[in-house]
């Protein structure tokens, strides 16, 4: 292959990579599940959320996260948030940690997904 084209084959692919898959990977380098556990019907999970980029989010960060049975099937998801209000603006550097707990209705916990939702 011309050297020319791999280059801008190269170019595509990382610009594909930032412009589609983007968010997903600031999240995951930002957004860490300490461990998880069931407990008394719930499921828990402590995440602790790392503010890795330029940017100061003036009305909080919210860290949404999914409970998956033993099946492999969603059970149930929830949501906890820093707001602003409590933290300040969360600037970059910004660290803190959550417990997430999501009711179980009964079913086992096989694991937990979590993400970020950062509010400007």
């Amino acid at each position: 292959m011309n050297t020319s084209i791999w280059g801008l084959l190269r170019i595509r692919i990382v610009l594909f990579t930032v412009l589609v898959l983007g968010i997903n990977a600031a999240h995951a380098e930002s957004l860490k599940i300490d461990r998880f556990w069931e407990e008394h019907d719930f499921g828990y999970a402590l995440v602790t959320y790392t503010n890795n980029t330029k940017a100061t989010f003036n009305t909080g960060v919210t860290i949404k996260c999914i409970a998956i049975g033993k099946n492999g099937a969603k059970i149930n998801t929830n949501r906890r948030s820093f707001y602003a209000h409590e933290y300040g603006p969360i600037k970059p550097g910004f660290s803190g940690t959550l417990k997430i707990p999501i009711r179980l209705y009964g079913l086992s916990l096989k694991s937990m997904k979590c993400k970020a939702i950062e509010n400007k």
